[in-house]
């Protein structure tokens, strides 16, 4: 019973990640995860609201991190990892970590840490670890240490509430048990008020095309 009220949870949790994918910006979309509590009116970030927010929900981090700029939310886009909330696992040479079944939803990744047989995974991408962090601007550092065995990155948006706040409970409950061997990392990829006037000129260049 409880395998089956899991796996309901995550087909549903996929399955929404797959709407706004699909169809981040559509009215449609918008509406239905605006009805369901699955998302909010973007606004403009800052470190404060960032920090508050993490603060406010006693989420457990050892980095935190938001994009250096709107040019970084693109090269986000253009690799797709801005498809949120998700999570990617590295080991300690910072190769990323995927499920072997080619599963794409990123909540099935939390399962790693609860098995013990790691033949059911594969390494994959060597590079994007280096990608991602080369893209960031720290808003709070609790450790530099780098011999953890392995690395989360977690991405998570304030106007993706739900699916955000369901990331910080999962990954909170996994810190209790993994404190010594995994570093976890948040990365808000929220539009931030310092990008205004980029995001501005950007668009009117767009319109000028």
């Amino acid at each position: 019973m409880i395998k089956k009220i899991i796996f309901s949870t995550l087909l549903v949790l996929c399955m929404i990640v797959l709407i706004i994918y699909f169809d981040p910006f559509q009215l449609y979309t918008k509406t239905i995860l605006r009805l369901t509590g699955n998302f909010s009116s973007p606004e403009y970030e800052t470190n404060a609201s960032i920090m508050s927010k993490v603060q406010n929900e006693k989420i457990y981090y050892d980095r935190l991190y938001k994009l250096t700029d709107y040019k970084a939310f693109m090269d986000f886009t253009k690799k797709k990892i801005t498809t949120f909330p998700f999570v990617q696992i590295y080991d300690q040479n910072k190769k990323m970590i995927k499920i072997a079944n080619g599963s794409d939803c990123s909540w099935a990744l939390m399962d790693f840490f609860s098995k013990s047989d790691s033949l059911n995974l594969t390494k994959g991408d060597s590079l994007m670890y280096k990608f991602v962090m080369d893209r960031l601007e720290p808003i709070d550092l609790k450790t530099n240490q780098d011999t953890f065995d392995y690395y989360i990155l977690a991405g998570w948006a304030n106007y993706i509430p739900r699916l955000s706040d369901s990331l910080f409970n999962q990954t909170n409950k996994m810190k209790k048990t993994l404190i010594e061997k995994v570093c976890f990392t948040y990365i808000n990829l929220d539009f931030q008020k310092e990008w205004a006037a980029e995001m501005d000129s950007v668009q009117r260049s767009n319109k000028k095309r």
